[in-house]
């Protein structure tokens, strides 16, 4: 039994690999996060297969255990047989957790407080640095002001030039301040020393590519894991703020330059270079540390910068600091390339016992992590917000792609709304981390994952520049073949653009054949794609003796013509192997290999490219590989150029004996099992994509909610986030079934599967039944999806109509026994019966009268109602100059005609000359001019006024658009939590009437603007919406005050209508304000 104390991403990681020891059967993560409380896929704990996912040993954190009571933790530790206490991250080692269980007979991989002072300590670290010569940076020690006023007068005298300022003790990732000048740098000790305390350090500035060097020690020797090099900064090219990690790479070159170069260790420049530094730094360390009577038992984490070649021609590194335990993100690109028993190092370390030197390693593998953050990280992010997609990664040891959970948390109640159990709890949410050969195979990986929007929530965002573009990782244009200029270039066929398509996506269709490396005999290019069934492996078939190929043919349809219009096109190539792979499933076929052909009027090879992203996405989640295909541009094909039209095919394969429908087994009384869809999948799209241009926005209607989510849909997860447009929900991307059926085909549970495709239930399910078998369908037994009951209205069809053109929510029928149905859905949790087989041909729907067609939008596009919706709410807009933000809350009301859940019904200006006048003159308004001079009682008689002159015209939401006066209680407990003001700038931050000066002043890169509620306080009220914008450089207060405005204008209108809508209210505290949300609120990224 093992603990692992923390609740990142790291901690995932760390247990993921512990759990993978013989000697580990149970794994405990306290705090934890939703990926280690024990939730695993049925598939990864199928009893017949000879693999068993790691994450089964998971075991929910125990109540009433906190580990910041060391002493209530060592009592249960006792009491539950914990063999290994590993602890993640610093701050309860700085505390002294491991000398309290150390104590009380616990072993814990981690080093005891006065050890973990070399990191907690940063004055502590140097100074120990400088008296066991390890190479850093020169510095001084400031105590308080007085010292840093002292180096501030000396500057001159000083050996080195200080810029950097850092804060000597923890300050969770943002101790650190780097300046271009030595007065910024006093200027940022000065402030660290008010926010962190002292000491204060000032160092000298050392440029070049960094490092992480970290060794597991037993207090005498190091074993080294393979160097890893992450990025801290926020945004692509390393620019934005410092974050806690947005990514990392392992191994990584240590005589390379390049910010982010993985390479497989074992070259010899990379060999010889990490035994030197393994010396200089991490022994050097650990033999200093035990000199002084801290022995250090744990991860050494050496945190080193390439400062050039000395004098001796060799690299020159010195060291930033040193961490008492293992780096984050690092961790999650180390631990899948370690080839070694992680629990038994932890207990060689804790016992004394370590064999040193570098530690084992999978041979001629990388890998790389993306770290996936919730906009606005790292400011301050809200949470729970439903997660989708990370339980589809089996994280399984040896797949190329894995999900490592940070931020997360399991919430029972987004469960019940949205389909989701996992909710966002933290800025960084989670880490994908692809293991492949080589670095063009872990970028195709991410690529395709992330293009594929495989994982979704509310402001998911991520360096692009780690994984590659979506399309590709060129650095600059395509180069121009010879071809370019020739005839048949001439003729419409850019064959350059077509070789450089064959560039991007040979890692593509490489990542895929890795899970099939012995069987696909070749890679993309031959003449045809050799696939050897010898060598295909049994895993999902057991013994084959009489092997039977399945294959199918499938396309996407004119959901194609919604990726065009939104321009996103990763999900429709899942959509694409989906189709065809859950046809095979239906046979009883594992898919063996996939093919597609990508077809248009003029090729755009990063369009292209992003397609085979998520074919190749696609793929990996079927465990099929993507051997080849056809990329055909035709010139006067079709009707545009930018049209795409695909088509894939898949070869399975099963053994005779196994292959589905088993006809001569069914029988009347027979159950009939679900699975749900994740939307419309890619059927029924002519006519969605008829009624939603009706909409008065279309694909970029805002959705409040899921509108694919049903009741029971809680275990899937695979629906698209609250909070996003139509179009992007149009466009989730089709389940694939194979690894949730797979195990219970080969275990003889199933007779029948049904894929629900073009014809819906009533035309797919008699494909699989005896022809003189039917089926009764009980409507009741789970929600048709608001969407298809909307557009049931729109399209005037009744519900046998519906099932006939759409999936009406179900992606997969299962037909079962009823000996055999108990241990089916104790398998597949999420599965539920909806019907069962009768003696009579065709398929009857029970239970008609309860689905009911939807009149109005307004419950599912989140403010789109019909006519017959309720009255638009009245709203009074208070303004005192030129009145862009009342016009840009005219232009909303207009834009949305009937559908506007507000109508602005009065204007009044304390500025008779005001322009805002004209403007609501001219919309025709009813407008008033109030002067505040007029009322000699000040502010309060002033606001009397006001809210009499918004009653008589039946206000019932206030707007202040550019409304220059400070309103009191007056007017707020006339209309409480209902009146809202916008502010230029990211709130909390720089409050007050010179908001673009003071973020100028500050030198931030983003700022932004907020809409909120106003209360006494300026700028104090709950937050509604927030969007942010970048500071450039260069600008002035007038370029910076024009793009804000721009953002405010898109904005403001938005927040005015969720609060009109009902979408969010104002809730009074104590403890404090709040603005609550009944739906998702719309991502930040429909403002930018």
């Amino acid at each position: 039994t093992v603990l692992v104390i923390g609740s990142g991403g790291r901690e995932h990681a760390v247990a993921w690999k512990l759990a993978q020891s013989v000697q580990v059967s149970t794994v405990y993560v306290v705090p934890g996060n939703a990926g280690t409380r024990g939730f695993v896929n049925d598939i990864s704990n199928d009893s017949n297969s000879s693999v068993i996912n790691p994450q089964a040993k998971f075991r929910p954190p125990p109540p009433g255990v906190d580990i910041k009571d060391f002493a209530n933790l060592s009592n249960w530790c006792r009491s539950s047989s914990v063999d290994l206490v590993f602890v993640g991250p610093e701050d309860p080692l700085s505390k002294g957790i491991a000398d309290v269980l150390t104590e009380a007979g616990i072993a814990v991989f981690g080093p005891s407080r006065l050890a973990s002072e070399i990191e907690w300590s940063k004055a502590f670290a140097k100074q120990f640095m400088k008296r066991n010569s390890i190479p850093t940076p020169d510095f001084v020690v400031c105590e308080d002001l007085a010292a840093i006023e002292a180096i501030a007068a000396s500057l001159s005298s000083l050996p080195f030039k200080p810029l950097v300022a850092k804060a000597s003790g923890l300050a969770a990732g943002k101790g650190v301040v780097v300046s271009d000048t030595p007065a910024e740098a006093i200027a940022a000790a000065k402030d660290l020393l008010k926010r962190c305390g002292g000491p204060i350090l000032l160092e000298a500035r050392v440029d070049g590519p960094e490092l992480s060097l970290i060794g597991f020690s037993d207090g005498e020797r190091v074993s080294v894991l393979p160097p890893a090099r992450d990025r801290k900064r926020r945004l692509d090219g390393d620019c934005g703020p410092n974050t806690g990690g947005m990514g990392a790479a392992a191994p990584c070159r240590l005589d390379s330059d390049r910010p982010f170069s993985p390479i497989a260790s074992d070259q010899p420049t990379n060999k010889e270079l990490l035994s030197r530094l393994e010396r200089d730094f991490l022994q050097r360390a650990i033999d200093g540390l035990r000199a002084e009577g801290r022995r250090f038992v744990g991860a050494l984490y050496a945190g080193l910068i390439r400062a050039g070649v000395d004098a001796n021609g060799q690299d020159d590194f010195q060291a930033l600091e040193f961490n008492c335990r293992l780096g984050d993100p690092e961790t999650q690109a180390l631990m899948p390339l370690v080839d070694c028993d992680l629990y038994q190092l932890c207990l060689d370390c804790v016992h004394g016992s370590l064999t040193p030197g570098p530690l084992p390693c999978q041979p001629s593998r990388v890998s790389l992590a993306a770290v996936l953050v919730q906009s606005p990280y790292p400011a301050s992010c809200p949470g729970r917000y439903p997660v989708q997609g990370l339980d589809s990664f089996a994280n399984q040891p040896g797949d190329p792609l894995l999900a490592f959970h940070a931020g997360t948390a399991c919430d029972a109640a987004a469960a019940a709304s949205s389909g989701a159990q996992t909710v966002t709890a933290g800025g960084r949410v989670c880490n994908l981390v692809a293991v492949a050969t080589g670095p063009a195979e872990c970028r195709a990986a991410l690529r395709a994952a992330l293009g594929a929007r495989r994982i979704r929530f509310l402001g998911v965002d991520w360096r692009r520049d780690i994984a590659g573009c979506v399309a590709g990782d060129q650095t600059g244009p395509v180069a121009q073949s010879q071809s370019g200029s020739s005839a048949y270039a001439s003729s419409g066929v850019n064959v350059a653009e077509g070789d450089h398509l064959v560039d991007l996506i040979k890692p593509l269709c490489s990542l895929t054949c890795l899970t099939a490396s012995s069987a696909c005999l070749e890679g993309i290019g031959s003449f045809g794609a050799p696939y050897s069934l010898n060598n295909c492996g049994g895993d999902f078939l057991g013994h084959c003796p009489d092997p039977v190929l399945v294959s199918g043919v499938d396309g996407v349809g004119t959901k194609l013509l919604v990726a065009e219009a939104v321009n996103q096109w990763g999900g429709v190539g899942v959509d694409l192997v989906a189709m065809c792979v859950n046809d095979v499933l239906c046979r009883g076929a594992r898919p063996l290999f996939f093919l597609d052909t990508y077809s248009c009027g003029r090729l755009d090879a990063r369009v292209a490219a992003a397609v085979v992203a998520g074919v190749s996405d696609g793929c990996l989640q079927a465990g099929c590989a993507l051997v080849g295909g056809e990329t055909a541009e035709m010139p006067g094909m079709y009707a545009r150029d930018s049209s795409v039209d695909l088509i894939g095919c898949c070869v399975g394969i099963v053994d005779r004996s196994r292959m589905l429908p088993r006809l001569d087994q069914m029988a009347a009384g027979d159950p009939i099992v679900a699975l749900l869809s994740s939307g419309l999948h890619s059927n029924g799209y002519s006519l969605a994509r008829k009624m939603i241009r009706q909409l008065p926005d279309g694909y970029n209607s805002r959705v409040a909610y899921s509108t694919m989510t049903t009741v029971a849909s809680s275990a899937a997860g695979d629906g698209p986030p609250a909070g996003c447009p139509l179009g992007e929900e149009l466009l989730t991307p089709t389940r694939i079934y194979v690894n949730q059926l797979g195990p219970l085909i080969r275990s003889g549970l199933i007779t029948g599967l049904a894929h629900i495709t073009g014809g819906g239930i009533i035309g797919n399910l008699p494909r699989c039944l005896p022809t003189h078998l039917g089926a009764n369908i009980n409507l009741t037994a789970w929600q048709i999806p608001k969407l298809i009951r909307w557009l049931m209205h729109s399209a005037g069809m009744g519900i046998e109509e519906a099932c006939c053109t759409f999936n009406c929510g179900i992606g997969m029928l299962i037909v079962t026994k009823q000996q055999w149905l108990a241990n089916l859905l104790n398998r597949l949790p999420e599965a539920f019966v909806v019907g069962e087989l009768v003696a009579k041909p065709g398929v009857n729907l029970i239970g008609q009268d309860s689905v009911s067609p939807l009149a109005t939008m307004e419950y599912v596009l989140g403010g789109l109602p019909s006519a017959t919706a309720t009255q638009p709410v009245a709203l009074g807009v208070l303004i005192s100059g030129t009145g862009t933000n009342l016009q840009a809350l005219l232009d909303y009301s207009r834009q949305m005609g009937t559908s506007c859940p507000y109508r602005v019904a009065l204007v009044i200006s304390n500025v008779a000359t005001a322009q805002g006048l004209q403007r609501a003159t001219k919309a025709g308004v009813p407008t008033s001019v109030l002067s505040h001079k007029d009322y000699p009682g000040g502010r309060p008689e002033f606001d009397a006024a006001l809210v009499e002159e918004l009653r008589s015209k039946g206000v019932q939401l206030v707007a202040m658009a550019g409304f220059m006066r400070i309103v009191t209680r007056v007017l707020l407990d006339a209309f409480p939590g209902r009146v809202l003001n916008t502010h230029p700038s990211l709130l909390p931050a720089f409050k007050g009437a010179h908001a673009h000066r003071d973020v100028l002043a500050s030198g931030v890169r983003v700022t932004g603007c907020t809409a909120h509620f106003v209360v006494p306080e300026v700028d104090a009220g709950p937050i509604v919406l927030q969007a942010p914008a970048p500071v450039l450089p260069g600008d002035s207060e007038e370029t910076l005050q024009d793009r804000v405005k721009l953002l405010e204008h898109r904005l403001f209108p938005a927040a005015v209508a969720a609060v009109a809508r009902g979408d969010c209210r104002f809730v009074a505290g104590p403890p404090a304000d709040k603005c609550v949300w009944s739906c998702e609120p719309p991502s930040m990224a429909e403002f930018m």
